[in-house]
């Protein structure tokens, strides 16, 4: 559920770094090269939808689907009240937190 949930916050930040605005809160500059925007689109939706089997697996497919729905509301929070004031940390933290809570789900089956 945690490794859904990382995967689902990395793919919103990747959706909100293929902004301008947030692109420049986070590196400083407006102007977003055309191949990074549409990488980071590609990679937001790519987490995004990969979190979907995680929460299908997680709970089967009749709680699933369902639960992946309050589950990308879940992920959106954090970022949206990280964003404004500290879009750096928020940025930062997407790509850290799938990786660590995927390395937690490996190390509880060992």
């Amino acid at each position: 559920m945690l490794f859904a949930l990382a995967l689902a916050y990395a793919g919103f930040a990747a959706l909100c770094l293929a902004m301008e605005r947030h692109h420049g809160e986070v590196f400083g500059s407006r102007r977003i090269p055309p191949n990074r925007r549409l990488a980071l689109r590609l990679i937001g939706w790519a987490l995004l939808a990969v979190s979907f089997p995680a929460c299908v697996a997680s709970w089967g497919w009749v709680i699933g689907p369902v639960a992946w729905c309050g589950l990308l509301t879940a992920a959106a929070l954090p970022l949206v009240l990280l964003l404004p004031y500290a879009p750096r940390i928020a940025a930062g933290f997407a790509p850290v937190a799938p990786i660590l809570t995927g390395l937690a789900a490996l190390a509880a089956r060992i």
